[in-house]
């Protein structure tokens, strides 16, 4: 307790250079906090689900012909007709279900209040594909999205309750006006669970078979040329994806050739062939649907990279701070050492000075990570526009320990080799038995200056081996 008292003592006797330098280190720490935390979430956090490793995303490479209509979770690979999905959830003996979804805008108006925000149409199998658990309430079952337009009901996101509903249990079985439709709460998500879709949080979820019921005008739930659907399933135990794919891969080209291509009209000769030779893809699902995962890597790892540069360049000013400041502290290691202190207890000392600052760096960078990462999200207009931002705090040993590293070392290495430790060999005088001006160290060569000036020392400890005298020399 000592030492960290002396340390925090030692850093305030030089305030200009340890807000400096706490500062650069709060910089570099934040930055790579806020930086990795969007990363993590972004491109590294799985779903809330359970054993999401046994998800799959679905997809086909061939020709769309008719209405497309995509979002946030893929491109136009990734979108299927509702009729095909549900072809698909038929006939398909590889997955214990395949999941239906697709997000929309929602105006809710719930006892005079209304507000605009982000709502998914989900199928039956949705949530029991996911494993989750309500809150309170229930969430949908098959038996909830059978017959189109005959389940007014709907579940709120954990979030969408807390926020606006202020964890009232009394909410579940009272009714929601959505886009000028009157559907019922039946449930609340669990928490943490916004929907699979990157950038595109829901509030709250629907039966996807409500969708003509909540879209005035719009008919296409029966319409296999009207392309909206995203796909994931959970894979069978024991299954492995690759077994996976070529099996609905051979379900999905029969459907094709059977079915859909009968009312492709006018295809040409090329495009009927692409047609009938597309390929159905699985990939892994573990982390939701989202075009960002694929075209939004490149961008964080640079962005990622440039940030741990920016730390290593902080990390090099502080060691230079430390440089320089040790070499004003020549004097007090001297006198330390000569009072009897080892080696190793000034390297410790210094050692702490350092962990103290890493530790006060560290502090002040729970500021400004929060802070870069909120003006990330402010300011961005794109895939994390409806993002939320969480540190984490995983990340801090990284950084810390990346300071903790260099800084200690620079510290003690450099005050080692500017401090002369305690014993000088000379050459006594023939006329005299004082000290003569002129002396050298025998442990380093860089503490001539500071004991080659005569007046500045004091003798004690001498003896007489073969006319030579060993002195311990102290700088006045």
């Amino acid at each position: 307790m000592r030492n960290f008292q002396f340390a925090l003592r030692t850093l305030a006797k030089s305030p200009v250079v340890s807000i400096v330098a706490i500062l650069s280190l709060a910089l570099g720490i934040g930055a790579n906090t806020a930086i990795f935390s969007l990363f993590e979430q972004t491109l590294l956090r799985k779903l809330p689900a359970t054993a999401p490793e046994e998800l799959v995303n679905i997809s086909a490479n061939g020709p769309r012909s008719g209405s497309n209509s995509t979002n946030n979770a893929g491109n136009q690979q990734s979108i299927f007709s509702y009729p095909m999905f549900r072809d698909l959830e038929k006939s398909q003996t590889v997955f214990t279900g395949i999941a239906a979804h697709r997000s929309f805008g929602a105006n809710l108006a719930y006892q005079g209040q209304t507000s605009s925000t982000s709502g998914m149409f989900v199928s039956g199998s949705y949530f029991p594909i996911l494993g989750l658990k309500p809150t309170i309430g229930r969430l949908f079952t098959v038996e909830d999205d059978k017959n189109p337009g005959a389940h007014p009901v709907t579940v709120l996101a954990h979030s969408y309750w807390k926020e606006k509903f202020n964890e009232n249990p009394d909410v579940v079985g009272k009714s929601m006006v959505i886009n000028g439709a009157v559907m019922t709460i039946i449930g609340v998500g669990p928490s943490g669970f916004q929907g699979t879709t990157l950038g595109s949080p829901a509030a709250i979820f629907v039966p996807i078979s409500m969708r003509e019921a909540l879209t005035p005008g719009w008919k296409g739930l029966a319409e296999r040329k009207s392309y909206w659907v995203y796909l994931f399933a959970r894979l069978k135990p024991e299954l492995k994806i690759e077994q996976a794919q070529s099996s609905i891969h051979g379900t999905y080209i029969a459907i094709i050739r059977d079915v859909e291509l009968q009312l492709q009209k006018g295809m040409s000769e090329r495009t009927r062939k692409q047609f009938l030779e597309q390929q159905m893809k699985l990939s892994p699902g573990e982390k939701g649907q989202s075009g960002f995962l694929n075209t939004g890597r490149a961008p964080m790892v640079i962005l990622t990279c440039i940030a741990a540069f920016v730390l290593l360049i902080a990390c090099a000013n502080i060691a230079n701070l430390l440089l320089a400041r040790s070499a004003n502290r020549a004097k007090e290691f001297s006198i330390r050492l000569s009072l009897g202190a080892s080696r190793a207890q000034v390297m410790a000392q210094l050692l702490i000075e350092s962990l103290v600052l890493a530790l006060l760096a560290g502090i002040a960078g729970v500021f400004v990570a929060y802070a870069t990462g909120m003006a990330i999200l402010t300011h961005d207009r794109g895939i994390l526009a409806g993002s939320f931002f969480i540190c984490r705090f995983s990340v801090w040993p990284i950084s810390c320990r990346s300071c903790n590293q260099d800084g200690p070392r620079f510290g003690y290495e450099g005050s080692g080799r500017e401090c002369v430790f305690h014993y000088c060999r000379f050459q006594v005088s023939k006329d005299s038995g004082d000290c003569p001006n002129r002396a050298f160290a025998a442990s380093a060569d860089l503490c001539w200056n500071v004991f080659a000036k005569p007046g500045q020392h004091i003798e004690g400890g001498c003896r007489h081996p073969h006319g030579e005298r060993d002195c311990l020399w102290i700088v006045a």
